[in-house]
């Protein structure tokens, strides 16, 4: 039963979900229902398999009281991978 409502959810949201596009890149990385209830931001039924990192979107105008919100990949880190001794 909790399958087959995955399965549905994953349809529906594939279907009416909104585009997530790179703010970086604009590569489409998938889709999503994002919900900002209560000053939180809710992403439901993300269909990218690669965790996504908020970033705030280049405004003409600045505005302190409104800002856009978008998404990019998290990079890698940079820094060597040192194995203890």
């Amino acid at each position: 039963m909790r399958n087959l409502l995955r399965h549905i959810g994953s349809f529906w949201i594939s279907r009416f979900g909104s585009p997530v596009r790179d703010e970086v890149t604009g590569e489409l990385l998938g889709r999503a229902i994002i919900l900002v209830w209560r000053g939180r931001i809710h992403v439901i039924g993300f269909t990218g398999g690669m965790p996504l990192k908020p970033v705030f979107r280049t405004q003409d105008r600045v505005r302190y009281w409104r800002q856009s919100l978008g998404f990019t990949r998290p990079e890698q880190p940079d820094f060597p991978r040192k194995l203890p001794d």
